[in-house]
């Protein structure tokens, strides 16, 4: 094992003792890559569709901001966190690999070498310091938050056909901040412990290959918005360094046409199961036609959307073009209408409606290009704009929407969008990369524009830096409350400043 794997390992036993979680592996994503610096490579013709998707946990590596090389020739932290070089086969890394040279089991030290093969033991911790100030902020009501994550991972591969991983999570926060507005749920869970993933991989015949348990998996080739990410409960916050979300529970059958790049996909989903009537269902096949890529999906649940879903990525000259919408059918989730002012003698509330039986639309649009400014160098450009059908047409109904716990960041209105600049390891700074963004909602005119600093130090350790500014008028970006004593504020007067900036410095150590 590496150098200090002993003890990790025994910190390891530990935690499964005490708390019987499993730990899991990261799935692929090259967003992350994108914002904050990773080199990107594009696939050859011939390449899977696997290789490119964010469909391809836990079949390829993860693509994390801050992972550094790894020492002796192993590529295990690689395929948890990134840095690793994505196959080109639609076939998983372990498939393609050369086999490594049979060891004489008779001798002590061949057997270590055999084991250190089979498993290794290693994490990431991530501390995030962050505060915000608002139009109101004095020394006494200014927030401060530390939520810390520690993932552990164990990878067993018996043969380069079977492999088992397991990851967990401890979750630690010093600092937990009263909630925004009074009477909205709050956050005082100061440790927890999670299962974040555990799952076996094998193949059949190294035709049909086989993931079943709790794993990472993201559908959707957009940045910020994700429409077709069907299988994922929680929406995908683009403004972390990584992807926190824990795994779901699934049994995914994989099917890969090497010869022309393709790659069907059937899965079944276990995720939050009660009943046997209640495990969904989801199909998915990647199609590769030269260098465009079409993705086509569905996923239907009981109780849930049936959804749709098609994403077609593709290169134009010299911009990287994206399109991923989807099409969605009974919707359950409780809609608001009419007027929200609790100013006025008799006090104006919305009411709520249902889009149960409505089929509505969800599209995001996207390209990026790329300017090279010196030999090794290149400056990345981009933007994204989401139609969201469902969403509702102006902010005025966002704090009653807050206060009914029916509010989903970038997905509460109608029209959005995104630019973006990203410029990595620009010259002699090969460990630091910078990124300037800025998301706005359309319809209420609110935007949040924000820069990130990265800096990599002692190979394994990243630091990313970040100010964020909001500005526009009131609704989704620039929050503001000022409401009188009424029932409907449980007999109490709020009032909340529009935020003005956020701060925060993360760290990210991969072990």
């Amino acid at each position: 094992m590496k150098p200090g794997n002993k003890w990790i390992a025994a910190a390891l036993v530990c935690v499964f003792w005490a708390a019987a979680p499993a730990f899991a592996q990261d799935e692929s994503s090259d967003r992350e890559a994108d914002i904050f610096g990773a080199a990107e490579s594009a696939p050859a013709a011939d390449a899977a569709p696997a290789s490119t998707s964010r469909n391809a946990a836990p079949e390829a590596a993860t693509a994390s901001p801050a992972a550094g090389p790894t020492s002796g020739g192993d590529d295990r932290e690689a395929d948890m966190f990134g840095g690793g070089t994505d196959s080109q086969s639609s076939k998983p890394d372990e498939y393609n690999a050369t086999p490594t040279p049979r060891v004489t089991e008779g001798l002590i030290g061949d057997k270590i070498s055999l084991a250190e093969r089979r498993l290794d033991i290693g994490g990431q911790l991530w501390m995030q310091f962050n505060t915000s100030l608002r139009e109101d902020s004095t020394g006494q009501n200014t927030t401060l938050s530390g939520p810390h994550l520690l993932d552990i991972y164990g990878d067993a591969r018996p043969n380069d056909r079977i492999r088992a991983y397991v990851r967990s999570r401890l979750s630690y926060n010093y600092a937990n901040p009263p909630p925004l507005i009074p009477g909205l749920p709050a956050n005082n869970q100061t440790i927890g412990i999670a299962l974040d993933q555990l799952w076996l991989k094998f193949d059949l015949g190294q035709v049909v290959y086989i993931t079943a348990g709790k794993q990472r998996i993201r559908w959707g080739s957009s940045r910020i918005w994700n429409p077709t990410d069907f299988l994922n409960s929680q929406r995908l916050n683009p403004l972390n360094v990584f992807d926190v979300r824990l795994g779901v529970d699934l049994l995914k059958v994989h099917l890969p046409i090497e010869s022309l790049g393709w790659n069907f996909y059937a899965i079944a989903d276990f995720d939050r199961m009660t009943s046997l009537d209640s495990i969904g269902g989801a199909l998915r096949a990647e199609l590769l036609f030269d260098q465009t890529e079409i993705a086509l999906s569905a996923h239907a649940r009981k109780d849930t959307p049936f959804r749709l879903g098609l994403d077609i990525s593709s290169g134009l000259s010299i911009f990287d073009v994206r399109v991923e919408s989807a099409l969605v059918k009974g919707d359950r989730t409780r809609y608001w209408k009419g007027d929200f002012d609790l100013t006025t003698p008799i006090p104006s509330v919305p009411t709520s409606f249902s889009r149960e039986n409505e089929w509505y639309p969800q599209v995001v649009g996207g390209l990026d290009f790329s300017v090279k400014y010196s030999e090794d160098d290149n400056i990345l450009f981009g933007a994204e704009y989401f139609y969201n059908h469902a969403g509702y047409p102006d902010g005025r109904l966002t704090p009653w929407v807050l206060f009914q716990n029916d509010y989903t960041f970038l997905y509460a209105g109608k029209h959005y969008g995104a630019l973006y600049v990203n410029l990595a390891n620009p010259g002699s700074w090969n460990d630091t990369s910078f990124r300037l963004s800025n998301i706005g909602n359309l319809v209420d005119q609110t935007f949040i524009s924000r820069l990130d600093i990265q800096q990599t130090l002692l190979t394994y350790i990243s630091l990313n830096f970040f100010a964020s500014v909001h500005y526009g008028k009131t609704g989704e970006f620039r929050l503001s409350l000022d409401l009188p004593a009424t029932p409907f504020t449980n007999n109490q007067p709020i009032k909340v400043g529009a935020p003005i900036t956020d701060i925060g410095l993360w760290i990210l150590v991969n072990f």
